[in-house]
């Protein structure tokens, strides 16, 4: 998760990756060594790595979400 992502410091039940519930999932999150299994009070951080079962549609919508800003223009 980029540093500059408007997702950091978010919860997932929040649903800053995607307001759509369907066609994607968060499997695992890496933070560091850690990996954390996710639920929904989980609060995102910068640098974290996450696992996403998605169909294509959806990822693009949630690359745009954790890249860096700058790069979605």
């Amino acid at each position: 998760l980029d540093p500059h992502s408007e997702c950091v410091g978010t919860r997932l039940d929040a649903k800053c990756l995607a307001p759509d519930d369907e066609g994607w999932e968060v499997v695992a999150v890496f933070r560091g060594e850690e990996m954390i299994q996710p639920h929904d009070e989980l609060v995102l951080e910068a640098e974290d790595q996450i696992l996403i079962l998605s169909n294509k549609k959806m990822l693009a919508k949630i690359r745009k979400k954790i890249e860096r800003p700058e790069k979605n223009r």
